[in-house]
């Protein structure tokens, strides 16, 4: 042993751990290394052909946060890939769990792996971790196990607006949530002095509610409760007496457009979506999404207009073949980015993922690229953050959590998406902090030559060695996930100058200032963006090494500390008027699937209806008509 620790020392060993401490430290992790070492010293020079194509573990489908009632089944679901097929270790709070009577792991023949708790008991709280473990490497994913139960009693509404017959009534959430979301409240009403409550509403998804149909110069009370996954809250106590204005007074109710629209779903009965994640199909992957022909009529019914824009429009619509709702996005193939909406056709045919809107159908027409893509909300993350007066950082760090799974797996499919801008975040329904990257126009295969790649982007928005036209990586998705997190921690573009030139000076020599952050965010944020921006891209966090990082880890401290850090919503809301006015006037890449909600929006609004208006009427009126060039 000891002429083998001196040829460690003159640098003649061949092992790739020091002997000594092999010997020394006989823990699992170094035995199993140890044995690792011994298979490659022993197949060195005698590799079959097939070992050639080993790859690391990936997690296709990642452990959620699971929260139980005591001694109800907790169960943790994930998916791992790699070759050699990856075996999985489970830890709770970093202890290794052995299988028994009550806990039980369970494979399926795909693949797929699930840990069952049965029943769940109150010490099972914690942080739950899953190794999935081959030769090539390893892979881990977090979540979190909670008791949850009722929410707590709300504190009473408070009515800020009346008129003759309306009053605008807000509250504010429980403070304490039972460990579940809420899914509704139910407000209730009556006028002062009367026994009786009537109920306005208990299918109620926000924090507010115009109550109409009153009585002139008639005083009211209200009372609140929530509704979780366990079931109601107690009722608040009785609002301070609103009375409402005389009859035929001027005075109205002044409510945000956003407002308004949410007030709208409610009203129809769209409330809290509660339906089951449906299986991801990922037999696409080997059989993308091929081209449909045929005339467009046969192919979709047109519903509504949901966004219109310079060079085209995006429509509410039913896919015929699919027999599926759709939303519909048609360009004009005349114009400057047919070659993007190409690119996103040959991006997206193959993706499948939780975080990545899903191609329904595609179809290319003479002047006309059509892609039918999976129906989400039209919120974008500016605006659902904005929709509320306030939000925190561990809103932010679920955001950005799962802008990291999106970006991670389109680096296991050799896809870098480049330029991540904030309207490209688009909330599955408006109720759920869940998100999807849409907009593939100006997404790369990372194997494309430099010379190949065509001019993409907002300015302000891309990395270096983008600006001095330098190769892709990984590492520059890295850099928009710095940028979109200090944008929803500040309510500021982080590198955003007085005009192009200074904007890419900002970036090349990466100047951008911690004091515009909010003064309540964590050191530990702070901290993740110093890691993010580096001028030079290898030096640059991993997304694995980012998704390790202290600041999103699922731990108690942490989560704690996240959710005690709030911010005003204000400044993100000065944020998002500007994004979308210059959205407006310049897109940068094309149509955008969101929703115009401010004000300001509606005079730069006119003009692009103007124009792409014309495509709706080709489309569904014309039939697809001749003279089409706009």
């Amino acid at each position: 042993m000891d002429e083998e620790i001196d040829d460690e020392k003159k640098g003649l060993s061949t092992r790739t751990m020091p002997l000594r401490l092999q010997r020394e430290v006989g823990s699992l992790g170094y035995t199993h290394q140890q044995l690792e070492n011994l298979k490659k010293e022993a197949m060195k020079g005698k590799r079959p052909i097939e070992t050639l194509t080993e790859t690391a573990p990936y997690f296709r489908e990642k452990i959620q946060d699971c929260v139980i009632r005591e001694n109800d089944e907790a169960v943790f679901r994930c998916f791992a890939v790699g070759n050699p097929a990856p075996q999985y270790s489970w830890f709770r709070n970093d202890g290794l769990l052995i299988e028994s009577s009550r806990i039980q792991i369970k494979k399926s023949p795909d693949g797929r792996i699930e840990l069952h708790l049965n029943p769940g008991k109150a010490y099972d709280v914690g942080l739950f971790k899953c190794v999935a473990r081959n030769s090539r490497g390893t892979a881990v994913c977090h979540a979190r196990l909670r008791v949850g139960g009722r929410p707590g009693r709300p504190e009473p509404p408070i009515c800020e607006q009346c008129s003759s017959h309306q009053i605008y009534v807000h509250w504010c959430n429980p403070k304490y949530e039972g460990n579940s979301r809420t899914l509704y409240f139910c407000l209730e009403m009556r006028e002062t002095g009367a026994t009786e409550w009537k109920k306005v509403s208990d299918t109620v998804t926000h924090e507010f509610w115009v109550v109409h149909d009153l009585k002139s110069s008639t005083s009211y009370e209200f009372r609140v409760s929530a509704k979780n996954h366990f079931g109601w809250s107690e009722v608040s106590l009785p609002s301070d007496p609103c009375t409402t204005e005389p009859e035929g007074s001027t005075q109205k109710i002044k409510i945000s457009r956003a407002h308004k629209f949410q007030q709208d779903m409610a009203e129809r009965g769209q409330g809290a979506d509660q339906s089951a994640e449906t299986a991801l199909d990922y037999s696409r992957e080997d059989n993308p999404v091929q081209l449909t022909t045929g005339g467009v009529q046969d192919l979709y019914s047109f519903v509504s207009e949901l966004y219109v824009g310079r060079y085209g429009a995006v429509i509410n619509s039913l896919a015929k073949e699919q027999k599926c709702a759709i939303s519909l996005k048609a360009i004009i193939a005349s114009s400057d980015i047919e070659s993007s909406a190409k690119r996103e056709y040959e991006i997206l045919k193959s993706l499948s993922h939780e975080r990545i809107v899903s191609l329904v159908s595609a179809s290319f027409h003479d002047d006309l690229v059509i892609l039918g893509l999976e129906r989400l909300s039209g919120i974008d993350v500016l605006t659902y953050l904005t929709l509320r007066h306030q939000y925190n950082e561990d809103t932010v760090a679920r955001i950005i959590q799962q802008v990291l799974d999106a970006v991670e797996y389109l680096h296991f499919r050799g896809m870098c998406y480049v330029e991540l801008q904030p309207d490209n975040l688009v909330m599955k329904d408006e109720h759920t902090c869940n998100i999807k990257l849409v907009d593939f126009g100006s997404a790369q295969f990372l194997s494309r030559p430099v010379s190949e790649r065509p001019q993409i982007g907002s300015l302000e928005y891309l990395p270096p060695e983008v600006l001095k036209d330098q190769e892709l990586s990984p590492a520059t998705d890295i850099w928009g996930v710095g940028v979109l997190l200090y944008i929803l921690v500040s309510g500021y573009s982080p590198f955003l100058g007085v005009d192009d030139e200074d904007t890419k000076n900002n970036i090349l020599y990466v100047r951008y200032h911690f004091d515009k952050l909010y003064k309540e965010a964590s050191t530990e944020v702070t901290r993740f963006l110093m890691m993010i921006f580096k001028r030079r891209p290898e030096k640059r966090p991993t997304v694995a090494e980012c998704l390790e990082n202290k600041w999103l880890l699922p731990s108690e401290f942490m989560l704690r500390k996240r959710e005690h850090s709030v911010f005003t919503s204000s400044r993100l809301q000065e944020f998002a008027a500007e994004f979308t006015l210059r959205l407006y006037i310049e897109p940068p890449s094309g149509i955008r699937c969101r929703i115009p909600f401010e004000e300001n929006e509606s005079k730069h609004e006119g003009k692009a209806s103007q124009v792409a208006g014309n495509i709706l009427l080709q489309i569904c009126v014309l039939g697809y008509g001749q003279n089409r060039r706009l």
